[in-house]
């Protein structure tokens, strides 16, 4: 028990917890960045649809007129 409570505070191991933290918070960071642009990249391609569909009515009806 003495042994684990010593070595818990050795630099190298402090060093290994420090930079397992730092690896946690940029994986987080990048996950969270990922899902943004996923998110943005549906709402582009949604909106290039719906004014796809709005130019196709259009022309519909320009059709329909003529």
């Amino acid at each position: 028990f003495f042994n684990h409570i010593v070595l818990s505070n050795t630099p190298v191991l402090y060093k290994v917890k420090k930079k397992r933290k730092t690896i946690k918070a940029i994986i987080a960071k990048a996950v969270i960045i990922f899902f943004l642009l996923v998110f943005l990249s549906g709402v582009i391609i949604k909106f290039c649809l719906l004014r796809k569909e709005q130019k196709l009515k259009i022309n519909i009806i320009l059709n329909i007129q003529i």
